[in-house]
C-alpha cells in the first residue's frame, strides 16, 4: 500500500514535470521553427508556449516524453525500477534538478542551438553584405562611366543643335542616348562681337548702328548678318528683327530714319549675330532721341554794377514743332557750380513756349550782394537732355564802371567763345594814381592799400587785354604797355602780400 502510494505520489510528479516540461519545449519549438530570425537568448526568454505544429522538433520530443510517462504510469514504473537505476536519486516528494538531467540536457542542446544560429546567421548575413557590396560597386561603375561620356556624345551628335542656353538642360535629357565626358564649360571663346554706343539724335534724323565680329582678334564675318530690334522709350517695338548690311570683313550697318515726332528719351537698339552654327552672341546700344533741342546764347551782361545784374539771352528751338522750355539761370562763383545746388548767389528759373526756328530774346536779372568775379549762367531744358550757356563777369559798385567780361554761349551744350573787352575802363579815381605819378605803383597793389587780394584781381580784369593809355598805370605792371597774362602772373606770385616793386629787366 505504501509503495503504490508513493507510486501514485511519484507518477504524479512525474507528470507535473512533464507537463512543465512541455511548455518549455513548446517554447523552443516556436523559436527553432524561425531559426533564420532567432538567437539563443529568443529561445530560453520566451515564458510560455504550445507544442502543436506538427513535424516540429517540440511537437516529437513532446509526443515521445508524454507516450513514455503515460507508458510508465500505466504499470510500467515501479518502486524497484526506480531505485534501481543508479543515475537517479529521489531526496524527497520531489526531484531534484539533477534527477532526471533536465536541466543540462536542454542548456546543452541551447549551446549546440546557439553556435548553429550564430554560424547560420553570421554565414548568411556576411554573404548578402558581400552581394550587396560587389552590386553597389559594379552600378557605381557602370554610372560613373557613362557619365565621363556624355559631352563628347552630345556635342558629336549630328542631329543635336542648340540655339539658346535656356534649350541646353532639356536638349541633354531628352537626348535618349548622351553621355558626357565633362560637365566643364569654357568661359573662353574665340568670337567676339561690338556693338556702336551712337550717343544723342534729334527727331528726324538717321540712326546708325555699327556691329563688328571678330574672330580670334581679327575681324571676320558671322556665319549670317546679325539682326537688330528697336525699342522706344516706352519698350514699344519700333523695328523687328532688321537684317543688317555687311560693309566690310566683319562689319554691318543699319541705318533708322527716326520721326518728326520721334517719342524723346532714351531708345534701346538689341542685336543677335550667329557667328556659328548654334552659337549666337547678343549686344545692345541705349541711344537718347532729343525732339526740341535748344541753342542758349548769353549775348552779354548788361549791367555789372551790383546789387542788380542784367543778361541778355537767347533762346533758339532747333526742333521742328513747338515746345514749352523751362530754364534756369545763376550766379556762382565759380565755373564748376551748377544751378539750383544750394550754393548760388542768385538763382531764378522760369518757362517759355516757342516755335521751330524762332528766336526767344530777353534780359535775366540776379541780385549779387559784393563786387567780384562771378559768372553768369543759363540752362534750358527739353526733355531729358539740356542746352545751358555760361558768361563771365566783374561785379563792380556803382562807383566803378565795367563792360561784361569773356564767355560766350553755344545750343546743345555749354556755350564758348570771347567777349572783347573795353580799350579803357575805368575804375574809382580816388584808388588810383594819375599817369604823372605813376612811379608810386608798388607791383600788383593796384589800388595803395598795402595788400594784393582780390580787388587788385578785379581791377586787373577791367583792364584786360587792353592797351595804353591807362587810366590806372599801375595795372600794366611789368610796363610793356599791355595788361595781359604776364601782369596776371605777376599779381599772382604777390598775392596775399604787401606788393613788391616789379623791375624790369
Amino acid at each position: 500500500t505504501a509503495i503504490n502510494s508513493a507510486s501514485s505520489s511519484l507518477s504524479t510528479q512525474i507528470q507535473s514535470a512533464s507537463s512543465s516540461l512541455g511548455s518549455r519545449l513548446t517554447s523552443l519549438s516556436g523559436l527553432i521553427s524561425a531559426l533564420n530570425n532567432i538567437s539563443s537568448a529568443d529561445v530560453w526568454n520566451v515564458a510560455t508556449s504550445t507544442l502543436t505544429t506538427s513535424g516540429t522538433i517540440g511537437k516529437v520530443l513532446a509526443t515521445n516524453i508524454d507516450a513514455a510517462i503515460s507508458t510508465a504510469g500505466a504499470g510500467g514504473l515501479t518502486a524497484a525500477s526506480i531505485w534501481s537505476y543508479g543515475a537517479r536519486t529521489l531526496t524527497g516528494a520531489s526531484l531534484s534538478s539533477g534527477s532526471l538531467a533536465t536541466v543540462s540536457d536542454v542548456n546543452s542542446a541551447s549551446s549546440s542551438i546557439t553556435q548553429a544560429v550564430n554560424a547560420n546567421t553570421g554565414s548568411q548575413v556576411s554573404s548578402a553584405v558581400s552581394t550587396i557590396n560587389t552590386n553597389t560597386n559594379t552600378q557605381i561603375t557602370t554610372l560613373a562611366s557613362a557619365i565621363t561620356t556624355i559631352p563628347a556624345n552630345v556635342w558629336a551628335y549630328s542631329g543635336r543643335t542648340l540655339t539658346s542656353l535656356a534649350s541646353v538642360a532639356s536638349d541633354l535629357w531628352n537626348a535618349p542616348t548622351r553621355t558626357l565626358t565633362s560637365l566643364t564649360l569654357s568661359s573662353q571663346s574665340p568670337w567676339t562681337v561690338s556693338v556702336s554706343d551712337f550717343g544723342t539724335i534729334t527727331a528726324d534724323a538717321v540712326y546708325r548702328a555699327t556691329v563688328t565680329t571678330i574672330y580670334n582678334g581679327t575681324l571676320t564675318d558671322s556665319m549670317n548678318a546679325p539682326t537688330i530690334t528697336i525699342y522706344d522709350p516706352s519698350r514699344n517695338v519700333v523695328i523687328n528683327g532688321g537684317t543688317m548690311t555687311r560693309t566690310a570683313t566683319g562689319t554691318y550697318e543699319y541705318s533708322y530714319d527716326t520721326a518728326p515726332n520721334a517719342a524723346p528719351g532714351v531708345w534701346e537698339s538689341v542685336f543677335s549675330t550667329t557667328v556659328e552654327t548654334g552659337k549666337i552672341l547678343p549686344g545692345n546700344d541705349y541711344w537718347n532721341v532729343v525732339s526740341n533741342p535748344a541753342q542758349v546764347i548769353i549775348n552779354s551782361i548788361t549791367d555789372t554794377t551790383i546789387p542788380s545784374i542784367a543778361a541778355n539771352l537767347t533762346i533758339t528751338n532747333e526742333g521742328l514743332s513747338g515746345y514749352e522750355y523751362h530754364y534756369e539761370w545763376c550766379v556762382v562763383s565759380s565755373p564748376n557750380n551748377t544751378c539750383g545746388d544750394g550754393d548760388d548767389t542768385f538763382y531764378g528759373s522760369a518757362a517759355k513756349y516757342i516755335n521751330p526756328g524762332e528766336d526767344f530774346n530777353t534780359t535775366l536779372t540776379a541780385t549779387v550782394p559784393n563786387p567780384g568775379n562771378y559768372y553768369f549762367k543759363a540752362i534750358v531744358h527739353f526733355g531729358t537732355e539740356a542746352s545751358g550757356a555760361s558768361r563771365s563777369f566783374t561785379a563792380i559798385s556803382d562807383t566803378t564802371t565795367n563792360n561784361s567780361g569773356s564767355g560766350g554761349s553755344g545750343g546743345g551744350g555749354s556755350g564758348g567763345g570771347t567777349g572783347a573787352g573795353a580799350s579803357s575802363p575805368s575804375v574809382p579815381a580816388k584808388t588810383l594814381p594819375s599817369a604823372s605819378n605813376s612811379k608810386v605803383c608798388i607791383g600788383a597793389d593796384l589800388n595803395h592799400d598795402k595788400k594784393v587780394n582780390l580787388t587788385d584781381f578785379s581791377i586787373m580784369m577791367s583792364f584786360w587785354k587792353t592797351v595804353k593809355p591807362f587810366k590806372n598805370p599801375c595795372a600794366d605792371i611789368n610796363r610793356d604797355s599791355k595788361v595781359d597774362s604776364k601782369d596776371f602772373s605777376i599779381l599772382l606770385s604777390q598775392w596775399n602780400t604787401r606788393g613788391a616793386a616789379y623791375n624790369k629787366k
